[in-house]
């Protein structure tokens, strides 16, 4: 994981910037709240493979994270941790 955020940090210079203190606040969530059941790449566990989801709208994850969905409760997190668990995700699976 730390090699990943390493690359996207040293990527085009003339992408967007990444804040590399936002995608480490993201994962430290994601660890805490969603790799328990979706495993820490996402592929699933006793929850499913989230990272068919991420061809999804932001919002539509967001909205998961936040309210839960079938089997899976929600987060005890803000609508700004889970828009860094959705940034994340996107950069990492």
């Amino acid at each position: 994981m730390l090699f990943a955020l390493l690359f996207l940090a040293c990527a085009e210079k003339d992408a967007d910037p990444i804040d590399t203190a936002a995608l480490a606040r993201g994962a430290e969530l994601y660890s805490v709240h969603c790799a328990a059941c979706h495993s820490p790449d996402g592929t699933g566990g006793t929850g499913p493979d989230i990272t068919r989801e991420l061809d999804e709208e932001d919002e539509e994850i967001i909205e998961i994270i936040l309210e839960g969905e079938d089997d899976m409760p929600a987060a005890s997190v803000t609508p700004e941790e889970a828009q860094l668990i959705v940034d994340w995700m996107r950069t990492a699976f």
